[in-house]
């Protein structure tokens, strides 16, 4: 999704919409809404002053709003993309209140989409479609927000030589829950 910029000639309304639903898509679930939007406020107020002696370089910003869009985008929709709470607790054999049980209390990984509703990446999920025995104790080690828990399990590991995913699925689970302890105290 390209975010309209200032010399695209658009209605006003309509790029005040484009941008509050980018905004909405980025929005950590456990972040209210009025905290994320000040917390934006204020980093795009900050990038604008420290660009008063440089030219304003607005377009670049939408960009990069933009590729962030495209990667949580691409996320969502990695590894056979995702599943509603309804969906999940009919391969689980549990109620959606369960479902939800589990996803606070972090033994299932979620994100919020645009409308509010929970969504589970079935790459959590073993071939037998359960949630992988160690995920739990793995995702007690990460700082907490799903697109960090995301970000850990499908991106490449420097220190795994794999994507965290790969090895968890080769029952590789201890050496990932070590590499999410590092990776838990390096976004803490």
């Amino acid at each position: 999704m390209e975010l309209a910029h200032p010399n695209v000639a658009e209605e006003p309304r309509d790029v005040a919409q484009e941008a509050a639903e980018t905004i909405a898509r980025l929005k950590p679930p456990d972040v209210p809404a009025e905290q994320f939007i000040e917390d934006v406020m204020g980093r795009y107020a900050a990038v604008l002053k420290l660009d008063r002696d440089r030219p304003a370089n607005h377009q670049a910003i939408a960009r990069a709003i933009d590729r962030g869009a495209l990667v949580r985008k691409d996320m969502e929709e990695d590894e056979g993309g995702s599943r509603s709470s309804e969906q999940i607790a009919e391969l689980l054999n549990i109620t959606r209140q369960a479902v939800d049980q589990r996803r606070r209390a972090r033994k299932l990984i979620a994100w919020q989409d645009a409308a509010g509703h929970w969504r589970f990446p079935v790459w959590q999920f073993d071939e037998t479609g359960r949630p992988f025995p160690d995920l739990a104790s793995i995702l007690e080690e990460l700082p907490g927000d799903p697109w960090s828990d995301m970000i850990f399990f499908l991106s490449e590991s420097e220190s795994l030589r794999a994507r965290p995913l790969d090895l968890l699925r080769r029952g590789k689970s201890k050496r990932v829950r070590l590499a999410a302890m590092r990776f838990g105290r390096q976004g803490a």
